[in-house]
C-alpha cells in the first residue's frame, strides 16, 4: 500500500468517527431510546439504583394499586417517556414536523389509552408539561387535548456527556398543592440521569416530589390499558 493509500484511509477513518460523534450527540434521548426499547423488560417495578449527585431516591416499589391511589389523591409528577415512534426523521426539535421522529399509530393509541385511563379514575392533571419534540406535544394533546407550555430545559443544557438537569430536579423538589398533579411528557435520558430508572416508550414514573423526591413506582403502556379499563 502506497503513502498516499494509507493518508486516504486514514482520513475516511477520522470521517467516520467525527460522524458518529455528531450523530450521538443530536437528539434528546434517540440512542438511549433505541437501547432502552431494546433491554426494557420491566413490569410496574424494579427499576436501577440511581447514580451520580443529582439523583432522587427510588426507595419505594408500589404495585398498580397503590400508585393509582397516590395519583387520585394528587400532589404527585407523572413522568411519562413519549409513546411508541415510527423510529424515521430526525431527532431534532428545531426540524420541521415532517422531518422528525413522530408517535407510531401505536404510539398514538397509547396516548389515547392514558387519557382515558385519567378519565376513568378521576386523575387529576392541573398542569400538562411537554418537551418540545412534536412527538411529545402530541402525546399530550391526544391524552388531554391540551398541554400548559413546552420546556425545552426538560431536555438538560450543556454537552451531551455532562448534562444539566436541574430543571427537571426542580420540578421533582417542589410540592404541589393538595389534590393536584404535575404531568410531564419527555424523554428517557433525563429520568434516568436523575433517578436510575429507565421505561418503555409510553412507560411513567409516579414521584412524591418534595425536598426529599421519592420515586413511588413505575406504569407501563400494559399497565394503562388496565387502568383504562
Amino acid at each position: 500500500m502506497t503513502i498516499s493509500q494509507r493518508r486516504r484511509l486514514a482520513m475516511i477513518g477520522a470521517a467516520v468517527i467525527l460522524g458518529a460523534g455528531a450523530l450521538g450527540a443530536c437528539g434528546s434521548d434517540d440512542s438511549a431510546d433505541t437501547a432502552t426499547t431494546q433491554t426494557t423488560t420491566q413490569t410496574t417495578g424494579s427499576p436501577t439504583t440511581p447514580t451520580g449527585s443529582n439523583t432522587i431516591s427510588v426507595n419505594e416499589e408500589q404495585d398498580r394499586d397503590a400508585l393509582l391511589a397516590a395519583m387520585k389523591e394528587g400532589a404527585v409528577v407523572i413522568y411519562f417517556r413519549h409513546g411508541a415512534t415510527d423510529r424515521g426523521g430526525y431527532d431534532d426539535y428545531q426540524a420541521p414536523r415532517s422531518e422528525q421522529r413522530l408517535l407510531s399509530e401505536e404510539g398514538q393509541e397509547q396516548s389515547r389509552t392514558i387519557g382515558e385511563a385519567f378519565k376513568t379514575n378521576d386523575i387529576d392533571a392541573s398542569r400538562i408539561l411537554t418537551s418540545p419534540y412534536e412527538r411529545n406535544k402530541d402525546m399530550a394533546e391526544l391524552a388531554f387535548g391540551r398541554s400548559d407550555g413546552e420546556e425545552v430545559k426538560l431536555l438538560g443544557e450543556g454537552e451531551r456527556s455532562d448534562l444539566d438537569y436541574s430543571y427537571l430536579m426542580s420540578l421533582f423538589s417542589e410540592p404541589l398543592e393538595p389534590g393536584k398533579n404535575l404531568v410531564i411528557f419527555s424523554h428517557s435520558d433525563p429520568l434516568r440521569a436523575v433517578t436510575g430508572v429507565s421505561l418503555p416508550e409510553g412507560g411513567a414514573v409516579v414521584v412524591r416530589p418534595g425536598p426529599d423526591p421519592v420515586v413511588l413506582g413505575s406504569l407501563t403502556p400494559e399497565d394503562w390499558s388496565a387502568l383504562a379499563g
